[in-house]
Protein backbone atom coordinates (compact mmCIF):
# COMPACT_ATOMS: atom_id res chain seq x y z
CA UNK A 1 0.00 0.00 0.00
CA UNK A 2 2.69 2.26 0.97
CA UNK A 3 4.80 1.80 -2.29
CA UNK A 4 1.39 2.03 -4.39
CA UNK A 5 1.15 5.52 -2.96
CA UNK A 6 4.67 6.67 -3.56
CA UNK A 7 4.25 5.88 -6.93
CA UNK A 8 0.96 8.14 -6.85
CA UNK A 9 3.51 10.55 -6.00
CA UNK A 10 1.30 10.83 -2.55
CA UNK A 11 4.54 10.61 0.20
CA UNK A 12 3.94 9.87 3.44
CA UNK A 13 6.92 10.12 6.54
CA UNK A 14 7.32 6.43 7.29
CA UNK A 15 8.43 7.20 11.20
CA UNK A 16 5.09 8.32 11.51
CA UNK A 17 3.27 5.57 9.58
CA UNK A 18 2.57 1.86 11.17
CA UNK A 19 4.33 -0.20 8.17
CA UNK A 20 2.29 -3.37 9.99
CA UNK A 21 -1.12 -2.50 9.61
CA UNK A 22 -3.73 -1.34 12.13
CA UNK A 23 -6.21 -2.97 13.44
CA UNK A 24 -8.70 -3.24 10.41
CA UNK A 25 -5.83 -3.41 8.31
CA UNK A 26 -5.18 -6.97 10.01
CA UNK A 27 -8.60 -8.28 11.20
CA UNK A 28 -8.79 -10.40 13.92
CA UNK A 29 -11.53 -12.25 15.63
CA UNK A 30 -13.21 -11.03 18.58
CA UNK A 31 -10.66 -10.98 22.16
CA UNK A 32 -7.93 -11.44 20.11
CA UNK A 33 -6.22 -8.24 19.77
CA UNK A 34 -3.87 -9.32 22.06
CA UNK A 35 -2.50 -11.92 20.60
CA UNK A 36 -2.47 -10.18 17.31
CA UNK A 37 -0.30 -7.24 18.84
CA UNK A 38 2.04 -9.44 20.69
CA UNK A 39 2.15 -11.88 17.15
CA UNK A 40 2.39 -8.84 14.88
CA UNK A 41 5.76 -7.70 16.75
CA UNK A 42 7.51 -10.89 16.47
CA UNK A 43 6.87 -11.16 12.80
CA UNK A 44 7.21 -7.64 12.57
CA UNK A 45 10.55 -7.84 14.30
CA UNK A 46 12.16 -10.77 12.54
CA UNK A 47 11.21 -9.23 9.18
CA UNK A 48 12.71 -6.03 9.89
CA UNK A 49 15.98 -7.98 11.34
CA UNK A 50 15.04 -5.94 14.57
CA UNK A 51 15.62 -7.27 18.10
CA UNK A 52 15.14 -6.22 21.68
CA UNK A 53 17.86 -5.46 24.05
CA UNK A 54 17.49 -4.67 28.30
CA UNK A 55 17.34 -0.94 28.15
CA UNK A 56 14.06 -0.99 26.56
CA UNK A 57 15.35 -0.25 22.76
CA UNK A 58 14.75 -1.79 19.36
CA UNK A 59 17.54 -1.96 17.29
CA UNK A 60 18.36 -3.36 13.85
CA UNK A 61 21.22 -5.62 13.69
CA UNK A 62 24.31 -3.56 12.72
CA UNK A 63 25.74 -5.60 10.44
CA UNK A 64 22.46 -6.37 8.29
CA UNK A 65 21.54 -2.69 6.86
CA UNK A 66 22.34 0.65 6.50
CA UNK A 67 22.52 2.83 9.65
CA UNK A 68 20.18 5.53 7.71
CA UNK A 69 17.22 3.16 7.90
CA UNK A 70 17.41 2.06 11.54
CA UNK A 71 15.74 4.97 12.96
CA UNK A 72 12.52 4.39 10.80
CA UNK A 73 12.95 0.62 12.26
CA UNK A 74 12.92 2.12 15.90
CA UNK A 75 10.38 4.14 15.45
CA UNK A 76 7.84 2.36 13.65
CA UNK A 77 8.09 -1.21 16.12
CA UNK A 78 8.94 0.51 19.67
CA UNK A 79 6.10 1.68 21.36
CA UNK A 80 4.08 -1.43 19.77
CA UNK A 81 7.10 -4.05 21.27
CA UNK A 82 7.60 -2.91 24.33
CA UNK A 83 3.58 -2.61 24.96
CA UNK A 84 3.39 -5.96 23.89
CA UNK A 85 6.88 -7.78 25.96
CA UNK A 86 5.66 -5.69 28.56
CA UNK A 87 2.35 -7.62 28.57
CA UNK A 88 4.35 -11.03 29.09
CA UNK A 89 5.97 -9.73 31.75
CA UNK A 90 9.54 -11.12 30.19
CA UNK A 91 12.65 -8.84 28.44
CA UNK A 92 13.86 -10.63 25.01
CA UNK A 93 17.88 -10.08 25.06
CA UNK A 94 20.43 -10.66 22.87
CA UNK A 95 24.08 -11.23 24.05
CA UNK A 96 27.55 -12.83 22.73
CA UNK A 97 30.04 -15.49 23.55
CA UNK A 98 33.60 -15.03 23.61
CA UNK A 99 34.32 -16.01 19.93
CA UNK A 100 31.71 -13.81 18.64
CA UNK A 101 28.53 -16.33 18.44
CA UNK A 102 24.78 -14.22 18.97
CA UNK A 103 23.09 -15.88 21.63
CA UNK A 104 19.38 -15.23 22.66
CA UNK A 105 17.63 -14.87 25.95
CA UNK A 106 14.84 -13.65 28.33
CA UNK A 107 15.42 -11.67 31.29
CA UNK A 108 12.41 -11.57 34.26
CA UNK A 109 12.16 -9.13 37.03
CA UNK A 110 13.91 -6.01 37.61
CA UNK A 111 17.95 -5.77 37.54
CA UNK A 112 17.68 -2.29 40.10
CA UNK A 113 15.46 -3.97 43.14
CA UNK A 114 16.15 -7.90 42.36
CA UNK A 115 18.11 -9.64 45.35
CA UNK A 116 19.91 -11.67 44.07
CA UNK A 117 20.22 -13.14 40.44
CA UNK A 118 18.91 -16.35 38.95
CA UNK A 119 20.58 -18.24 35.96
CA UNK A 120 18.74 -21.35 34.39
CA UNK A 121 21.11 -23.46 32.59
CA UNK A 122 18.76 -25.99 30.06
CA UNK A 123 18.43 -29.69 29.80
CA UNK A 124 19.77 -31.36 26.56
CA UNK A 125 17.46 -30.83 24.02
CA UNK A 126 14.88 -28.63 25.71
CA UNK A 127 14.46 -25.03 25.06
CA UNK A 128 14.62 -21.58 27.11
CA UNK A 129 10.46 -21.06 27.04
CA UNK A 130 9.57 -24.09 28.89
CA UNK A 131 11.00 -22.97 32.14
CA UNK A 132 9.19 -19.62 31.55
CA UNK A 133 6.63 -19.98 34.00
CA UNK A 134 9.00 -21.20 37.26
CA UNK A 135 11.01 -18.03 36.00
CA UNK A 136 8.54 -15.59 36.17
CA UNK A 137 7.63 -16.97 39.92
CA UNK A 138 10.86 -16.75 40.77
CA UNK A 139 11.46 -13.60 39.91
CA UNK A 140 7.75 -12.61 41.89
CA UNK A 141 9.70 -14.15 44.30
CA UNK A 142 12.37 -11.68 44.23
CA UNK A 143 15.08 -12.58 41.91
CA UNK A 144 15.98 -11.45 38.38
CA UNK A 145 16.09 -14.73 36.44
CA UNK A 146 17.52 -15.23 33.27
CA UNK A 147 17.29 -18.28 30.86
CA UNK A 148 18.93 -18.88 27.82
CA UNK A 149 19.12 -21.06 24.94
CA UNK A 150 22.89 -22.76 23.80
CA UNK A 151 23.99 -22.24 20.17
CA UNK A 152 21.91 -24.16 17.63
CA UNK A 153 19.01 -24.65 20.24
CA UNK A 154 15.65 -22.56 20.35
CA UNK A 155 16.12 -18.73 19.63
CA UNK A 156 19.91 -19.06 19.37
CA UNK A 157 19.69 -21.30 16.16
CA UNK A 158 20.81 -19.22 13.34
CA UNK A 159 18.42 -18.00 10.85
CA UNK A 160 20.22 -19.89 8.04
CA UNK A 161 19.86 -23.30 10.05
CA UNK A 162 16.52 -23.66 10.71
CA UNK A 163 16.14 -26.69 8.23
CA UNK A 164 19.72 -28.20 9.39
CA UNK A 165 22.63 -27.60 11.36
CA UNK A 166 24.97 -29.10 9.84
CA UNK A 167 27.92 -27.12 9.92
CA UNK A 168 27.57 -25.85 13.11
CA UNK A 169 30.76 -26.44 15.15
CA UNK A 170 29.81 -27.17 18.88
CA UNK A 171 30.42 -29.27 21.64
CA UNK A 172 29.13 -29.71 25.13
CA UNK A 173 31.91 -28.06 26.05
CA UNK A 174 31.22 -25.00 23.59
CA UNK A 175 27.80 -24.82 24.87
CA UNK A 176 29.35 -24.51 28.79
CA UNK A 177 32.37 -22.49 28.03
CA UNK A 178 31.43 -20.01 25.79
CA UNK A 179 27.43 -20.17 26.27
CA UNK A 180 26.32 -20.98 29.50
CA UNK A 181 29.46 -18.29 30.54
CA UNK A 182 28.98 -15.84 28.50
CA UNK A 183 25.00 -15.96 29.92
CA UNK A 184 26.45 -15.61 33.56
CA UNK A 185 28.49 -12.79 32.55
CA UNK A 186 25.72 -11.09 31.09
CA UNK A 187 23.87 -11.79 34.14
CA UNK A 188 26.49 -10.07 36.19
CA UNK A 189 26.72 -7.67 33.93
CA UNK A 190 22.97 -6.32 34.44
CA UNK A 191 22.94 -6.65 38.21
CA UNK A 192 26.32 -4.46 38.33
CA UNK A 193 25.19 -2.07 35.80
CA UNK A 194 22.56 -0.55 38.30
CA UNK A 195 25.20 0.02 41.54
CA UNK A 196 25.11 -0.62 45.14
CA UNK A 197 27.16 -4.00 46.51
CA UNK A 198 27.85 -6.97 44.27
CA UNK A 199 24.68 -9.13 44.22
CA UNK A 200 24.88 -13.03 44.29
CA UNK A 201 24.01 -14.97 41.36
CA UNK A 202 22.43 -18.63 42.00
CA UNK A 203 22.67 -21.28 39.52
CA UNK A 204 19.45 -23.76 38.45
CA UNK A 205 20.54 -26.36 36.06
CA UNK A 206 18.22 -28.83 34.91
CA UNK A 207 20.21 -32.12 33.68
CA UNK A 208 22.79 -31.13 31.25
CA UNK A 209 22.43 -27.51 33.03
CA UNK A 210 23.75 -29.64 36.21
CA UNK A 211 26.51 -31.36 35.02
CA UNK A 212 27.81 -28.40 33.23
CA UNK A 213 28.69 -26.15 36.55
CA UNK A 214 31.85 -27.12 36.93
CA UNK A 215 33.09 -26.54 32.97
CA UNK A 216 32.42 -22.79 33.29
CA UNK A 217 35.75 -20.52 33.54
CA UNK A 218 33.48 -18.16 35.73
CA UNK A 219 32.03 -20.33 38.02
CA UNK A 220 33.45 -19.05 41.31
CA UNK A 221 30.86 -15.63 40.79
CA UNK A 222 28.17 -18.28 41.55
CA UNK A 223 27.02 -18.23 45.23
CA UNK A 224 24.98 -21.04 45.19
CA UNK A 225 23.27 -24.11 42.66
CA UNK A 226 20.45 -26.22 42.62
CA UNK A 227 20.23 -28.88 40.52
CA UNK A 228 17.08 -30.67 38.99
CA UNK A 229 16.80 -34.52 37.71
CA UNK A 230 20.29 -33.63 37.57
CA UNK A 231 22.76 -37.30 37.01
CA UNK A 232 25.26 -39.05 35.15
CA UNK A 233 23.95 -40.01 31.61
CA UNK A 234 26.04 -43.72 31.54
CA UNK A 235 23.82 -45.83 30.06
CA UNK A 236 24.28 -49.13 32.10
CA UNK A 237 23.16 -46.82 35.16
CA UNK A 238 20.08 -45.82 33.56
CA UNK A 239 16.69 -46.06 34.70
CA UNK A 240 15.61 -49.76 33.86
CA UNK A 241 13.03 -49.01 31.29
CA UNK A 242 15.93 -46.39 29.41
CA UNK A 243 17.85 -48.92 28.81
CA UNK A 244 16.87 -50.78 25.92
CA UNK A 245 16.00 -47.15 24.48
CA UNK A 246 19.66 -45.79 24.70
CA UNK A 247 21.58 -49.01 23.65
CA UNK A 248 19.14 -48.61 20.17
CA UNK A 249 20.04 -44.97 20.42
CA UNK A 250 23.68 -44.96 21.13
CA UNK A 251 25.12 -47.89 19.02
CA UNK A 252 22.45 -47.73 15.82
CA UNK A 253 20.97 -44.66 15.21
CA UNK A 254 23.96 -42.21 16.54
CA UNK A 255 25.72 -44.00 14.70
CA UNK A 256 24.46 -43.93 11.24
CA UNK A 257 23.07 -40.50 11.87
CA UNK A 258 25.47 -38.26 12.33
CA UNK A 259 27.64 -39.15 9.35
CA UNK A 260 24.35 -38.75 7.08
CA UNK A 261 23.02 -35.71 8.05
CA UNK A 262 26.02 -33.74 9.69
CA UNK A 263 23.99 -33.24 12.78
CA UNK A 264 21.83 -34.86 14.98
CA UNK A 265 17.98 -34.54 13.13
CA UNK A 266 16.28 -35.36 16.77
CA UNK A 267 12.69 -33.90 15.22
CA UNK A 268 13.04 -35.76 12.28
CA UNK A 269 13.37 -38.82 14.65
CA UNK A 270 11.01 -38.27 16.94
CA UNK A 271 14.25 -38.01 19.57
CA UNK A 272 15.64 -35.31 22.35
CA UNK A 273 15.60 -32.84 19.58
CA UNK A 274 17.84 -31.27 16.74
CA UNK A 275 21.97 -31.15 17.85
CA UNK A 276 25.05 -30.02 16.61
CA UNK A 277 27.12 -32.85 15.63
CA UNK A 278 29.73 -32.47 18.26
CA UNK A 279 27.35 -32.03 20.74
CA UNK A 280 25.81 -35.28 20.24
CA UNK A 281 28.94 -37.28 19.78
CA UNK A 282 30.78 -36.00 22.83
CA UNK A 283 27.69 -37.07 25.33
CA UNK A 284 27.70 -40.13 22.88
CA UNK A 285 31.15 -40.89 24.22
CA UNK A 286 30.08 -39.46 27.66
CA UNK A 287 27.48 -42.01 27.77
CA UNK A 288 29.12 -45.09 26.84
CA UNK A 289 31.89 -44.27 29.48
CA UNK A 290 31.61 -45.75 33.38
CA UNK A 291 33.35 -42.27 34.19
CA UNK A 292 30.78 -40.29 31.95
CA UNK A 293 32.85 -36.57 31.24
CA UNK A 294 35.41 -37.73 33.79
CA UNK A 295 36.58 -40.47 31.54
CA UNK A 296 37.00 -37.92 28.59
CA UNK A 297 38.31 -35.23 31.18
CA UNK A 298 40.56 -37.69 33.44
CA UNK A 299 42.40 -36.37 36.49
CA UNK A 300 42.47 -32.47 35.37
CA UNK A 301 38.92 -32.54 35.19
CA UNK A 302 38.14 -34.45 38.37
CA UNK A 303 40.13 -31.93 40.12
CA UNK A 304 38.29 -29.07 38.50
CA UNK A 305 34.79 -30.18 39.71
CA UNK A 306 36.05 -31.02 43.30
CA UNK A 307 37.44 -27.49 43.29
CA UNK A 308 33.72 -26.25 43.33
CA UNK A 309 32.78 -25.32 46.88
CA UNK A 310 29.68 -23.62 47.19
CA UNK A 311 26.41 -25.08 48.29
CA UNK A 312 24.57 -27.31 46.25
CA UNK A 313 21.11 -28.47 46.50
CA UNK A 314 20.18 -31.59 44.37
CA UNK A 315 16.46 -32.17 43.68
CA UNK A 316 15.92 -35.60 42.23
CA UNK A 317 12.44 -37.86 41.79
CA UNK A 318 12.18 -41.58 42.31
CA UNK A 319 9.58 -41.36 39.33
CA UNK A 320 12.32 -39.98 37.06
CA UNK A 321 11.96 -41.63 33.75
CA UNK A 322 15.77 -40.95 32.96
CA UNK A 323 18.09 -40.75 35.98
CA UNK A 324 18.40 -43.81 38.16
CA UNK A 325 19.65 -42.67 42.25
CA UNK A 326 22.80 -44.42 41.11
CA UNK A 327 23.00 -41.81 37.76
CA UNK A 328 22.32 -38.73 40.56
CA UNK A 329 24.88 -39.69 43.15
CA UNK A 330 27.36 -40.46 40.47
CA UNK A 331 27.19 -36.94 38.83
CA UNK A 332 26.94 -35.33 42.16
CA UNK A 333 29.80 -37.17 43.57
CA UNK A 334 32.00 -34.93 41.19
CA UNK A 335 31.00 -32.15 43.00
CA UNK A 336 33.22 -33.45 46.38
CA UNK A 337 34.19 -29.68 47.48
CA UNK A 338 30.38 -28.80 47.67
CA UNK A 339 29.10 -31.34 49.58
CA UNK A 340 25.45 -31.54 47.72
CA UNK A 341 22.56 -31.64 49.90
CA UNK A 342 20.42 -34.61 48.17
CA UNK A 343 16.96 -34.79 48.07
CA UNK A 344 14.63 -37.55 46.42
CA UNK A 345 11.51 -36.53 46.16
CA UNK A 346 8.39 -39.58 45.56
CA UNK A 347 5.77 -38.33 44.23
CA UNK A 348 3.20 -39.86 46.72
CA UNK A 349 5.28 -37.05 49.32
CA UNK A 350 3.29 -34.26 47.51
CA UNK A 351 0.03 -35.85 47.07
CA UNK A 352 0.65 -36.41 43.64
CA UNK A 353 0.86 -39.46 40.97
CA UNK A 354 3.98 -38.26 38.89
CA UNK A 355 6.65 -35.54 38.62
CA UNK A 356 8.95 -36.97 36.28
CA UNK A 357 12.10 -36.00 34.87
CA UNK A 358 10.56 -32.82 33.26
CA UNK A 359 7.92 -31.97 35.56
CA UNK A 360 9.26 -30.22 38.05
CA UNK A 361 9.14 -26.95 35.78
CA UNK A 362 4.99 -27.45 35.19
CA UNK A 363 2.91 -24.54 37.06
CA UNK A 364 1.08 -27.17 38.85
CA UNK A 365 4.29 -28.11 40.84
CA UNK A 366 3.78 -23.83 41.96
CA UNK A 367 2.86 -24.29 45.93
CA UNK A 368 4.76 -28.08 46.14
CA UNK A 369 7.96 -27.90 44.62
CA UNK A 370 8.63 -24.58 43.72
CA UNK A 371 8.87 -23.52 47.26
CA UNK A 372 11.89 -25.47 47.59
CA UNK A 373 14.15 -23.82 45.60
CA UNK A 374 13.53 -20.13 46.79
CA UNK A 375 13.33 -21.36 50.36
CA UNK A 376 16.78 -22.97 50.36
CA UNK A 377 18.24 -20.39 48.18
CA UNK A 378 16.67 -17.76 50.35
Amino acid sequence: MLNDLDSKGIVLDRSKVNPMGGAIALGHPLGATGAIRAATVVHGLRRNRCQVRHGDDVRRRRARAPRASSNGCKRSLESAALAALSSLGTDMISFRADDGFELQGHLYGDPATAKAGLLIAPAMGVEQRYYAAFARWMAEQGWLVMSFDYRGMGASRPDAMKRSLRGLDADIHTWAERDAAAALAHLDWLLGEHGGPQREIHWLGHSLGGQILGLLPNRSRVTRAVTVGCGSGYWRENSIGLRRYVWWLWYVVVPLALPLFGYFPGRKLRKVGDLPRGVMAQWRRWCLDREYMMGEGGQALRAQYASVTVPMLSLAFTDDEFMSRRNTESLHGFYAGARPEMRRIAPKDIGERRIGHFGFFRDRFQASLWPQVSTWLA
